[in-house]
This record gives structure tokens, sequence and C-alpha cells, in this order.
């Protein structure tokens, strides 16, 4: 197992995020869904985590 801080321009990190993003949408009003853009999660005040197993994120 692997913590790690960052990977925000690992593609497999951004596939993951949409995939749960959208899965949200699908299951939750619109009004319910907050998430932040790829962008503002890279910012100086966020600590971005990411489990990596085996060499994928879970």
């Amino acid at each position: 197992m692997d913590i790690r801080t960052g990977e925000l321009s690992n593609p497999h990190v951004i596939k993951l995020l949409q995939a749960h993003h959208n899965d949200m949408l699908k299951h939750s009003p619109v009004e319910s869904v907050h998430a932040l853009d790829v962008s503002k999660l890279t910012q100086l005040d966020v600590t971005f985590y990411s489990l990596w197993v085996d060499k994928i994120k879970l």
C-alpha cells in the first residue's frame, strides 16, 4: 500500500475522479453534488491524497 500526495496529473487519478463525479450525478440530485475541479484540488491550501495498491489506485 502506498499513500501519495498530489498525483493529480496522473491519468488514472483523473479518470477515477471523473467516474466518481459522474456516479454522484447519476444517483444524487444536482444540488446535492459538490466537487472541486481538478485545478482547485491543486491549490496550495488543499492536500490531495491517493491510495495505491500494486500500482492501482483505490
